[in-house]
Formats: C-alpha cells, structure tokens, sequence
C-alpha cells in the first residue's frame, strides 16, 4: 500500500489514479479487466462515465455515461446517480411550453373566450342632456389647458393629428353642439345594430362582455381595440367615439370589436350603424293619396319600419267607416315583382303612385331630408277593421 503521510500539490495533467487514464477508446471500456469499485469514473473523450457491474452496454461494457442525452435512458433507480444533458433539459422545457399553449388552445376550443351583449348605442340619448352638458364642461377646458401647457394626451386629439391646438379645441366644441341637436331623438341602444333615419347625427358608444364559456368568471382581458370609420378611446368593455356619424344617403358603418386574453386567445365581434329609410302604413281618405309631398305631420298615426327591400311582412289596417289601406315604400327598393296580399290572397287591385316618369312622391323624413317614395292603396275603399296586407 502506498501512504502519502502529508497534504501536498500535484500539478500535472496526468490522473493520479492511472486507472482514470487508461481507456483511451470505447474498446478500452469495453473490454475493461482492471479492478475498479462501484461508481469508480473515468473520462474518455471528454465524456465521463461510471462503474456499474449490473449494466452491460454494447459499446461500453460496465461503464456508463454519467451525463444522459436522453432522459429515457435514465431509468427510477439510477435518479440519484445519473444527470442529464442541458440540451435536453431545454428540450424538455420546450416541450412543457409547447404541452402548455396546446393545452391552453385546446381549452378555449372546449370553453372559448367569447365577447357577449355588445351592444351599439349613442353616448347621448333623450335622457341623458345633463351628461352632454357634464362632458362639455369637463373636456373643453382640459383642452385649453393642454393647449397653455403644450402637452399632449391621445385621447383628446380628436383630429388624431399628433398635437392639441386650437382645431382641437374647435372640434369638440362642435361636436358637443351637434350632439345638442341631435340627442333628443335618439334612444338608448339595445342591440348589436342601431338604427337611424338619413339625416340624424350621432355620437357612438359602443359597449360589450366578455365571459368564457362554462364559467361565471370574467376572463382577465389584456387590452380590448375598436376600429371602423371613427377613431375612438376603450375603458374597460365601453368604447366611446371621438367624433360623430351622420349621412343623409343609406349607410351602413361597421366596428369590430376585439377583446385580447394573450397572444393565443381573443375575442371578437362587431356592431352596426345603419342610416335607413322607413316603410309607413297607415289609413286615410281619398284626398291623402292625391298628394305629392308628404311631411311627418302627414304621417301622424302611421307606422314607421325601417327596411333594406321593397317586401313588407303582414300589418294590419283598420278600415273602419271606410277608408283606404296606405303603403309608402322607399323608391330605390320597390320592385314591380313583388307581389301584394290581402288576408293571405293575391291582391292585383292596387293603385301605385311614384313609379312612372314625371310622378313625384317625396317624404321628408323626421330629420329634414326629404327622400323619394312610391304609394300603395286600394282601388276601392274598405271597411274592414282588420284588413291584413303584406308584400312577398
């Protein structure tokens, strides 16, 4: 036995124990015949490997690599004794990451994320003037002093121009009058579509909710975006409009609504402004359906429905004392093709008035714009007090 009696330096790039060096290839390991104690370890080609006269491996015999490269090989017993290459380690995080994002997809395919009751409305409706004059005293002064101090906020810049000036300052100011003229007519929105006649200005506000499918709980939403004709400012699920629409044509202006979990899962979905002409119905005399202009003080007692076409589900006309059956349709959606019936039966016995060349019918609608129509009555006069019509 060899006895070193004191501590001393060994410098040198040789093993102490000349049994570390002596495999100098996978044969050498293979065909290993030199006495060594369990976990004894070795270096060969930068590779360590240890002792384990339970393991035979083809290549290397008894020894076996400390650093697994692939964590299959590493089996419940050798947890303690054996590591594994980072690489693979990073792999195996990479495959969790991976594991997770499917998992998390697959769970919003099962239980989406969804955008529930958005709704398109008017920041400023019939009952809501002291919130006009609230905002009017709030903002403009903001802007003036935006404008004093040369500082800048987004959600002010109306014109989106990058700058708060005087134009700014004009802009809202109009804004706010417009909607003074116009706030009184208009209702509170209920639905993903809002109406309104040609003519008529409105200040949009959008509103939304957002759930996921199978939960009572409110999803933790990033950010939410509204884009369409207008730019606007989103907090929490409300969007309101910088500026108003109006049209005295029909139109249709459309948002979209996107609501962001991660970058994996949103929500989306979009509301509608749609400025449209009104189908009336209604009863009079004779005289009425002489006349060639018509105002909403000719109408009083008629029913207004907005439409997209010339057809015109079931109403009902009371007759009673005689009376004709009025129908005013939109010029631009009657069509001859279609057909109109009286208590389900084909009625051909219609005067139509506004069709050929040189017949004017115009109606000026409630916001001033005055929009041509064609007039529907009965030959003759009726009496019934349940007179059901529709076009197909």
């Amino acid at each position: 036995m060899f006895h070193i009696s004191s501590n001393f330096s060994y410098k040198s790039t040789d093993w102490l124990d000349a049994r570390q060096g002596q495999a100098k290839t996978k044969s050498d390991l293979l065909h290993w015949n030199i006495p060594v104690p369990e976990g004894f370890m070795g270096c060969l080609d930068g590779i360590w490997y240890y002792y384990d006269s339970l393991k035979s491996d083809p290549e290397t015999g008894h020894w076996v690599p400390y650093v697994a490269g692939d964590i299959n090989e590493v089996t419940p017993e050798e947890d303690l004794k054996r590591a594994v290459a980072v690489g693979v380690i990073r792999g195996l995080n990479e495959d969790v990451v991976t594991l997770k994002k499917q998992t998390k997809l697959m769970d919003n395919v099962l239980f989406p994320v969804q955008i529930t009751s958005a709704k398109a409305d008017t920041t400023y409706n019939s009952s809501q003037s002291d919130q006009l004059e609230e905002d009017s005293a709030l903002i403009l002064p903001i802007i003036q002093n935006l404008i004093s101090s040369g500082q800048y906020k987004e959600e002010y810049d109306i014109n989106d121009d990058g700058i708060i000036n005087t134009d700014d300052r004009d802009a809202w100011a109009a804004l706010f009058n417009n909607c003074r003229n116009s706030y009184s007519y208009l209702a509170a929105g209920t639905e993903a579509t809002y109406w309104l006649e040609v003519g008529s200005f409105i200040r949009p506000k959008i509103t939304w909710s957002v759930k996921k499918q199978g939960s009572s709980a409110i999803p933790e939403i990033d950010t939410s975006t509204v884009t369409g004709p207008t730019n606007g400012v989103v907090k929490d699920f409300t969007w309101t409009s910088k500026t108003g629409l109006s049209n005295n044509s029909v139109a249709t202006y459309k948002y979209n609504i996107k609501s962001i979990v991660d970058e994996d899962i949103w929500a989306e979905a979009s509301v509608n402004y749609k400025f449209g002409y009104k189908t009336y119905t209604g009863t009079g005399n004779e005289a009425f359906g002489e006349k060639l202009w018509y105002t909403m003080t000719d109408l009083v007692g008629f029913d207004g429905t907005f439409v997209e076409n010339g057809k015109m589900s079931a109403k009902t006309f009371n007759c009673s004392g005689g009376k004709y059956p009025y129908i005013l349709i939109p010029k631009v959606y009657y069509s001859s093709s279609n057909k109109t019936y009286v208590n389900d039966n084909l009625m051909s016995d219609f005067k139509v008035v506004g069709v050929n060349p040189g017949e004017i019918v115009q109606v000026k609608n409630n916001r001033g714009v005055n929009i041509p129509y064609v007039l529907l009555r009965t030959t003759y006069i009726q009496t019934g007090s349940a007179i059901k019509i529709d076009i197909r």
